[in-house]
């Protein structure tokens, strides 16, 4: 204990008792329970009988899990790519001199702060094919011919609540970025341009560095939430149809809470449970790392999480650069514009 906790634990404890009754009673119980019966079936007679790993081994010849782990990739790669995507074009523009970008900044928080009761019934209303508005504006744009069932069609309905899913996730990405630029040192943005540095050369050796460690980080919270989604696909769509929309976490609810299999439905859930604590470590390490906790020991475990943490920034630089140069651009542009509609205001009141 006092090599784990210090030598003053003896005083702490009393204190972190409480704290730590409670977190097992309403995290660790309830996970340890949900384990066991995800080893369990329940027979006629409504008792629970172990019958050990054969709810897993089920599901690997199911061919509605498959499909769901299918859509649940799907789901959380698009997802969290153009969130990633939009919400640093987003955080490059309103960095930059453009007018009203504090207003702006602030309207961007709507879709986050919304209820996701009211943003599934909002685009529900929206995709509907008889009294929706978006098929009229397409119609009238000449892009669709038809009135089309946004949420009933197989092949829209899942590109259909991805769409929401960015909607709704992009203020995310955008604030924590556009903290992490803020907190970049202007002097460095100065002597590159004093160097001669265009605005790719200024987002690839100055911005991206900084930012390297918020977008580790956001990447890591969105993955992790757009992973577990349920709320929103489930009150669009219910899953369907015929399981377009099915997520791993709604085949979950279908099995446990629908079906009362709650054997079945506890080992969908936490079939998907090492790729989450693959998130987690990573976020951890990062986060860790940022905190110098880092031994000179690490093991082999540590160095996996690094060389994935490696790899992850080098993919941002991948992906990312166009932004810079895009962002840098369209914000001098807006920002000449404001300008010059302010200096026609100074001029007519002078006059």
């Amino acid at each position: 204990m006092r090599t784990l906790f210090g030598r003053d634990w003896r005083v702490a404890l009393p204190f972190i008792a409480p704290l730590v009754t409670i977190m097992g009673g309403l995290i660790l119980w309830p996970f340890l329970n949900a384990v066991w019966i995800s080893f369990t079936t329940r027979n006629i007679r409504r008792q629970d009988v172990f019958v050990g790993l054969q709810n897993y081994e089920r599901l690997f010849t199911d061919v509605d899990y498959l499909g769901a782990v299918q859509n649940t990739i799907v789901f959380t790669v698009v997802s969290v790519a153009l969130k990633l995507v939009v919400g640093m074009t987003i955080a490059l523009l309103l960095h930059s001199r453009i007018p009203y970008r504090t207003i702006l900044t602030g309207l961007m928080l709507l879709p986050w702060i919304v209820p996701e009761v009211v943003t599934a019934m909002a685009w529900r209303s929206i995709y509907d094919p008889i009294f929706g508005g978006l098929n009229p504006i397409l119609m009238d744009l000449g892009i669709i011919d038809r009135r089309v069932g946004w949420l009933s069609e197989p092949q829209l309905a899942l590109p259909s609540v991805i769409a929401v899913n960015i909607w709704k996730g992009i203020p995310f990405f955008t604030l924590l970025i556009l903290a992490g630029l803020k907190a970049i040192d202007r002097e460095l943005y100065e002597a590159a341009e004093v160097d001669g540095a265009d605005n790719y050369q200024r987002f690839r050796n100055i911005t991206l560095p900084g930012l390297k460690y918020v977008l580790a980080v956001t990447l890591l919270l969105s993955t992790i939430s757009t992973f577990n989604s349920f709320g929103i696909v489930y009150l669009m769509t219910g899953g369907g149809p015929g399981g377009a929309t099915r997520l791993y976490s709604i085949l979950a609810y279908e099995k446990a809470i629908v079906g009362l299999r709650f054997g079945p439905g506890a080992a969908v859930a936490f079939s998907m449970a090492p790729v989450l604590a693959i998130f987690i470590a990573v976020l951890a390490r990062f986060m860790l790392r940022d905190q110098g906790a880092v031994r000179a020991d690490e093991g082999r475990m540590d160095r996996a999480l690094d060389l994935a943490g490696k790899g992850l920034t080098a993919l941002l630089d991948l992906i990312l650069w166009p932004f810079g140069a895009l962002g840098g651009r369209m914000g001098a542009g807006l920002g000449r514009a404001g300008g010059g509609l302010g200096g026609g205001r100074g001029t007519r009141c002078g006059a």
